[in-house]
């Protein structure tokens, strides 16, 4: 079925970041804190915020291979949402 659709199996990337836990955190708080006082100080609605994360798709979810297209290198989906908790359509890199 692939095959008709174009697609080809390839092997999921499994690297990590080199960061601690630690350095994630410490990290993550100092993201978060110039967020909140840019949002405080411009009075930005939550509607204009927006996080997203982009992984790859998993042909099934145990596997180790993900789908993408012929002569391409990975399929990717891309996931997006608002601090208000509004999600927007997935979109397929």
């Amino acid at each position: 079925m692939l095959c008709h659709m174009n697609f080809v199996k390839t092997r999921a990337t499994t690297s990590m970041s080199k960061q601690s836990n630690a350095d994630f955190e410490n990290i993550k708080q100092s993201i978060m804190r110039g967020v909140v006082s840019v949002v405080s100080m411009k009075d930005v609605p939550p509607e204009f915020i927006l996080t997203w994360d982009q992984i790859g798709i998993k042909i099934t979810p145990t596997s180790t291979w993900t789908m993408s297209m012929k002569g391409r290198k990975q399929l990717k989906a891309v996931f997006c949402g608002s601090w208000a908790g509004v999600f927007l359509p997935k979109q397929l890199v």
